[in-house]
Formats: C-alpha cells, sequence, structure tokens
C-alpha cells in the first residue's frame, strides 16, 4: 500500500513538472490597459504586456479579466441609461 502511495505521489508530482514545463513554454501574454487618449482621428490605447508563468496566473487573470469586463458592461449600461 505505500509502495502504491508513493508511486502515486511520483506521478503526480512528475505530471504538476510536465504541466508547468508546458505553460511556462506556450503560456499566452496578458495585456492590461494603462490609458486611453483620445485623438483626433481616433484613440490611443497604452498597455501593459504581461507573461503569465503558471496555471495559477492564468487563472487569476481569467478572474481580472471577467470582473473588467463586467464593470465595463455596468459603466456601459449606466453612460446609456442616463442619456
Amino acid at each position: 500500500m505505500r509502495q502504491n502511495n508513493l508511486s502515486e505521489n511520483f506521478i503526480k508530482e512528475h505530471n504538476k513538472k510536465k504541466i508547468d514545463e508546458f505553460f511556462n513554454n506556450n503560456l499566452p501574454y496578458a495585456i492590461h490597459l494603462k490609458s486611453c487618449e483620445k485623438m483626433d482621428d481616433g484613440y490611443i490605447f497604452k498597455v501593459d504586456t504581461i507573461k503569465l508563468n503558471s496555471l495559477d496566473e492564468v487563472n487569476k487573470e481569467m478572474d481580472y479579466f471577467e470582473k473588467t469586463v463586467d464593470s465595463l458592461v455596468n459603466d456601459i449600461y449606466e453612460i446609456t441609461r442616463e442619456k
């Protein structure tokens, strides 16, 4: 039984290393909007580009993105409702 448990732990650790390695090589970048300026012919957006280094960071970024989108939708709704 103990041998089986050690084998399972080894497999989990090995898989975690492989997953981490995959994500380190294949993770996307997140883009955070720093500022937006209105120009005569459009807008200039300044952004930060952030390399995501782990699955945890991807999950945090997705949470951040969802909250940001929800916030933007609410802001747009409030603006259009006021007019």
